[in-house]
């Protein structure tokens, strides 16, 4: 990239590098690969959606949105969620994502419609910007779309729509055009590059996954420190990286800043547990996917992948042709003058392996070091999600491959005999496979290898799959075959690039050749479903008797409440509110400090009261649900006059409520002495019940009128955090109201005696500044496209002279 060309050369590369009819072609058949893929859920009869069935997709996502959107469509925000783990927050949940653009079609379509719609769109919206990075970086049209295709059909991104991870999808999709904007940062120094990466880093924010946020950080932050390398640039250029960052962070402040300030009070506040972070981590073995996806199952109807985790995650397969390409981009000679180690396909190589490695996180031995202090990374589990990184590095890595390659055909003998070496060796250990039928010593070996992953215990499938006698065969059965097939691959790749080194006119036959390969894949990883709306109306059914303000536990379907618009003990996220969590460990008898959002209530205890459990709904064998009662909850609002105060912590709190004599109805215990002249009343007082009107209700709040015959305080039965408020409305015999955690986990109002008018509402914290910094900072780069000096050049041809610094992209 920096070595001067001759005035011949310049105008050659300037005219490749402008945008022209190819690189709209090519664009239209980005666009056309998913339609041609999901048509029929596109444009079919609405029912069916674009995922596994009994993923996220129908065990999270469903409910989730629905319930979001929907709240929207009514004109309201939801910032709390009354119907999962006794209440929490919902907006300032990352993964609700209700403030990204294209989120917004929820709100307009029927949801099945709108999954298939939200998912072509993401995988066009990938397609399409892996283009433009490689375009920024001087590929030819073809080699940009080698990369664009490979990315958004390679399992690391079109298995997450297997999975159903959609804000996955929505996160990922934009680091393309971040490492485009650094690019051409410290190509031509553009303040619209500014512009482009801070958008790119807005709507990872907005999209809703901050784990592919974060390590999309570090990715592009090793990036931009290769760029200032491989440019010989000077520091102080390394500021435009940050100031995208500064620009991303703005756009995204209104789910950033309350995200975080929520994520303080939930279970994931702090660090995981280290066994816990280090779940999920890339496999050594599986480093065999990306030659042989089908290695370990899942693209077998007749095998289930039975490796370790779960496939969408443990895949990194991105097309052998792709791999191969990369290949001969990095044996590829350097131009004059430049050092081979500070060519781009070198910093590719490096960043790939390099975030590897990062992918396999527990399994190597720095992975303790960056867990005790590297910021933010104890944070998350699944360190295998950096080989989202890698597959992108390397899918750039074959675009440089192919770009050579077009460039100077004899590039490809070395890359052929490499193709052939490897259909060699995958093509042996395939015939050897199917021999191990046969017994033997090799049988015996291929059984330890399978046992020693199921071994492992981190496999997802269950105990009884590795029972069947037949099954180590099967596995032996199923890897042959797909080693067969890559080799088969490895081979046809292998002759294409031999006959291209004299016949280059039949270079387009291995382009042709990269985009089917990658296709077949995604469609072999294509599944759909039709949401079972039966069981929930079973479920609705057996709950019509019960009081309003009942919670239940039922845990099939998962989030079954959210979508009937019940109250569950418990359910499906991320993020339960820590004190809640902590609370129900004690009550099962868990260790309470090791609490995350994995927990189970197999066991009824009087203390569940508290948080007016009252039915348990279970399915049954035959398909049905029985409903069993409880003894009566608490009521959701109620009046005590009597508390004790605990300030030794959580603890010894516990320990004073698990006693049994302790009474639950007429007695609470605080964790400091309420402010003010408000003090426990006689044990007369209790004797007249308090009058209590609910007024007015929503997800966010409720609107109060409480008679109070004593001073005492107002038990909301709703969980406790920061965001909780409670404001005093006209007619109201008190000016100021507070809430403070009673029995750790529930919301006290101290109410002096008399007439009460207030409103407990809900915000998440940071709620009063972050949308107008978001919507501040949206309106400045708003008006810097407006101006003509700043307008979008970034992705489109310059023109070039002769004395421009552009060298040959390898």
């Amino acid at each position: 990239m920096s070595a001067t060309v001759a005035n011949g050369g310049a105008a050659e590369e300037a005219d490749q590098d402008a945008w022209g009819r190819t690189d709209w072609l090519f664009l239209i058949l980005l666009l056309a690969m998913p339609i041609e893929l999901h048509a029929g859920l596109l444009f079919g009869a609405a029912g069916p959606v674009i995922s596994c069935q009994d993923t996220d997709l129908e065990m999270f996502f469903y409910t989730w949105r629905e319930f979001g959107f929907s709240e929207l469509r009514h004109g309201v925000i939801p910032f709390w969620n009354p119907h999962l783990f006794g209440g929490q927050p919902y907006m300032s949940g990352f993964q609700s994502a209700l403030f990204y653009p294209f989120n917004w079609l929820y709100a307009l379509l029927p949801f099945p419609r709108v999954v298939n719609v939200d998912v072509t769109i993401h995988l066009v919206l990938a397609g399409w910007l892996m283009y433009i990075w490689m375009r920024v970086r001087h590929m030819l049209p073809v080699a940009a779309a080698v990369a664009a295709i490979t990315f958004m059909f390679g399992g690391v991104l079109y298995l997450h729509v297997f999975a159903g991870h959609l804000t996955i999808l929505s996160s990922a999709v934009w680091a393309p055009l971040l490492f485009a904007a650094i690019d051409r940062w410290y190509e031509r120094r553009e303040p619209a590059s500014l512009l482009f990466g801070g958008i790119a880093i807005g709507m990872q924010i907005l999209g809703g996954h901050p784990q592919y946020l974060f390590y999309t950080g570090i990715g592009a932050g090793l990036y931009a420190i290769w760029n200032q390398w491989e440019r010989r640039r000077p520091w102080h250029w390394f500021s435009g990286f940050c100031g995208m960052n500064l620009i991303g962070i703005g756009i995204g402040m209104v789910q950033l800043l309350p995200g975080i300030l929520t994520d303080l009070e939930t279970v994931r506040s702090g660090k995981v547990t280290y066994d816990f972070a280090s779940t999920f981590s890339f496999p050594p073995e599986n480093l065999i996917t990306f030659l042989v996806p089908g290695f370990f199952g899942g693209l077998s109807v007749s095998l289930p992948y039975w490796g370790r985790c779960t496939f969408w995650e443990m895949c990194g397969f991105g097309g052998i042709t792709s791999l191969l390409l990369g290949v001969t981009a990095v044996l590829s000679p350097p131009a004059p003058g430049v050092s081979r180690f500070r060519r781009w396909p070198w910093g590719l190589l490096l960043l790939a392996g390099i975030t590897l490695l990062l992918a396999m996180g527990s399994h190597l031995p720095w992975f303790r070091f960056m867990y005790d202090w590297l910021p933010g990374f104890a944070k998350f589990r699944g360190n295998s999600k950096f080989i989202f990184l890698c597959a992108m590095f390397m899918a750039a890595l074959g675009a440089a491959g192919a770009d050579a390659l077009w460039r100077q055909p004899r590039l490809g003998i070395i890359p052929a005999r490499i193709a052939w070496c490897m259909a060699g060796i995958t093509a042996g250990l395939g015939l050897l496979l199917y021999s191990f039928n046969g017994g033997g010593c090799s049988l015996e070996l291929w059984n330890r290898f399978v046992a020693f992953v199921r071994d492992t215990r981190e496999v997802t499938l269950p105990p009884t799959f590795f029972s069947d006698p037949e099954i180590f065969a099967r596995c032996a059965s199923v890897s042959a075959l797909h080693l067969l097939i890559s080799s088969a691959t490895c081979l046809i790749v292998g002759l294409l690039l031999h006959i291209s080194v004299k016949r280059s006119h039949l270079l387009p036959l291995l382009a042709v050749f990269a985009f089917a390969e990658i296709f077949i894949f995604a469609s072999m990883c294509r599944e759909q479903f039709t949401p079972n709306l039966e069981q929930l109306d079973s479920v609705r059914q057996l709950l019509l008797s019960a009081k309003s303000d009942d919670r239940i536990l039922c845990p099939e379907p998962t989030n079954a409440a959210m979508a009937l618009r019940l109250a569950d003990i418990a359910g499906y996220d991320t993020g339960p509110l820590k004190r809640y969590a902590e609370f129900i460990a004690f009550t099962q008898e868990l260790p309470v400090s090791e609490v995350n959002q994995y927990f189970q209530v197999k066991q009824y205890h009087p203390l569940l009261a508290l948080i007016r459990f009252a039915h348990i709904v279970q399915p049954k064998e035959d398909g049905t649900f029985a409903r069993f009662d409880l003894p009566p909850a608490l009521p959701a609002l109620f009046a005590v006059y009597h508390w004790d105060v605990v300030p030794d912590g959580r603890d010894a709190i516990f320990k004073r409520m698990g006693r049994k004599e302790f009474p639950l109805r007429e007695r609470v215990i605080l964790e400091k002495p309420l402010d003010g002249d408000i003090i426990p009343s006689a044990d007369s007082a209790s004797t007249t019940p308090a009058s209590i009107h609910v007024l007015a209700r929503s997800v966010n709040h409720q609107e109060l009128d409480v008679e109070m015959p004593a001073d005492g305080l107002l038990i909301a039965g709703d969980n406790f955090c920061s965001g909780w408020r409670a404001i005093s409305l006209p007619g109201s015999s008190q000016d100021h109201y507070q809430i403070f955690p009673a029995d750790y986990i529930l919301q006290a109002v101290p109410l002096r005696r008399g007439r009460h008018h207030l409103e407990i509402r809900y915000r998440p914290p940071g709620w009063e500044i972050a949308p107008w910094i978001s919507l501040s900072c949206i309106l400045i780069v708003m008006t810097l496209f407006c101006i003509p000096a700043a307008r979008c050049r970034v992705f489109q041809s310059l023109p070039l002279s002769a004395s421009d610094s552009i060298g040959p992209a390898v």
